[in-house]
Parts: C-alpha cells; structure tokens; sequence
C-alpha cells in the first residue's frame, strides 16, 4: 500500500496538486489509522491529508481510481495495472496538465 500511495502523490504531483513530503507522510498515517477495507474512507483519508486547495479536487477524484482500483481491499492495484490502465494513468494526466 505504501508503494502505491507513493505513486499516487507522484501522480498528483504531476497533475499540479502541490503535496510536500510532509503531506504524503500524513497521507501514509492516514491510511494506517483509516484502514484498506473501505474504500471510501481510504479515499477520504487521502484526499484530507493530500489536498489542500478546492482547485485540486477534481485531479484527486480523477486519479483516485487508477491508482486504487475499485474494489477493496486496495493491497494489489498497481500490480495489475495492464498497459490499457497505464494508458488511463497517462491520459488522466494529459486531460489535468491544461491546470
């Protein structure tokens, strides 16, 4: 889950959302108290600890589900990211890169 995670705020970060180190350490303790069996709640965890301006919701919302699939539990997503989903990753941040 951690690797994951990593990837995430990377994705973020390349859509433009600014999130520090600090933040994605927050993100990681976030996940550890919130848990990997409810999806939403390991959305909403994320998103208090790594966005912090409204104007980055939607790069949060759109990339949430390519790095963390849409069914619990979360633990192997990116493991099973084939090159279609790879190519939504890609796309998703194409679509963002305009901010």
């Amino acid at each position: 889950m951690e690797d994951r995670s990593v990837a995430f705020v990377r994705g973020l970060r390349a859509a433009g959302v600014r999130t520090s180190t600090a933040e994605a350490l927050d993100a990681l303790r976030a996940l550890r108290a919130a848990g990997i069996d409810d999806r939403d709640r390991v959305r909403l965890a994320l998103r208090a600890a790594l966005v912090k301006s409204h104007t980055d919701f939607e790069a949060f919302e759109t990339l949430f589900p390519l790095y963390f699939g849409g069914e619990p539990p979360l633990e192997n997503a990116l493991d099973d990211l084939d090159p279609d989903g790879e190519q939504a990753v890609r796309e998703a941040l194409e679509g963002l890169s305009d901010r």
